[in-house]
């Protein structure tokens, strides 16, 4: 089965267990594909909807997986029960959802090995929370999806590596020379420069102490792009 670029950057991710759970799983493209190729022995696929759900069902019993994937209704991590999944994937969801869902499921979140977080939107917020949270970014990918970047982040709770990670881009994307890591400031630079162009044409009090927050953030993010 060939998975679209950014789920196999999710499931490259994922360290051979016993479980996983995939939260949000949609068509179950990746439980199946984590089975397929012995990533897992099995997976929970899990849906808020019945209608995500039924697909996802669908299209495992057309791989013939039904012994190795089991699908589940329900929100977030309740689906789960403490230590019943090793790794756990929240993907393809805004930072406000995965920090809700990570919130509400506390007690999952923090007992299984890892977690595979993929945001489709405002991964800085999301840094933030996971630092502030006493979680750890252990290792992340960046992949591109029709003109798209996507960041992928592998956490856990028991590794304390955070005073090396920067509150934007972290380390371990320098670390590794990775090849979109230009692209990919390049284009929070750009989303700065936006902000600040209209910024510029508001007549607000606030407006010159923002302007001034986002050059500074700007000024930083040129930097980051010179140890590249």
């Amino acid at each position: 089965m060939k998975l679209s670029s950014r789920l196999q950057c999710i499931a490259n991710l994922v360290e051979k267990c016993e479980t996983v759970a995939d939260i949000g799983t949609d068509h179950a493209y990746l439980p199946i594909y984590l089975i397929k190729n012995s990533t897992s022995q099995k997976v929970i696929a899990s849906d808020l909807r019945n209608g995500p759900a039924q697909k996802a069902q669908k299209n495992i019993k057309k791989s013939g997986l039904e012994d190795a994937i089991e699908v589940r209704v329900g929100d977030g991590l309740e689906v789960i029960e403490p230590m019943e999944a090793q790794t756990i994937i929240i993907a393809g969801m805004g930072e406000t959802l995965i920090t809700k869902i990570l919130k509400n499921g506390q007690n999952i979140a923090k007992a299984c090995q890892t977690l595979i977080l993929q945001p489709m939107t405002h991964h800085f917020e999301l840094r933030a929370w996971l630092k502030n949270n006493n979680y750890s970014i252990i290792n992340e990918d960046l992949c591109e999806e029709e003109g798209r970047i996507h960041l992928v982040l592998k956490v856990n709770c028991e590794v304390k590596n955070q005073d090396s990670m920067n509150t934007y881009f972290g380390t371990i994307l320098f670390e590794k020379k990775h090849p979109l890591l230009a692209d990919y400031i390049h284009k929070h630079i750009k989303e700065y420069e936006d902000v600040r162009n209209e910024l510029s044409r508001v007549n607000s009090s606030k407006a010159p102490q923002k302007l001034k927050e986002f050059e500074e953030r700007m000024e930083l993010f040129h930097k980051f792009l010179n140890q590249i």
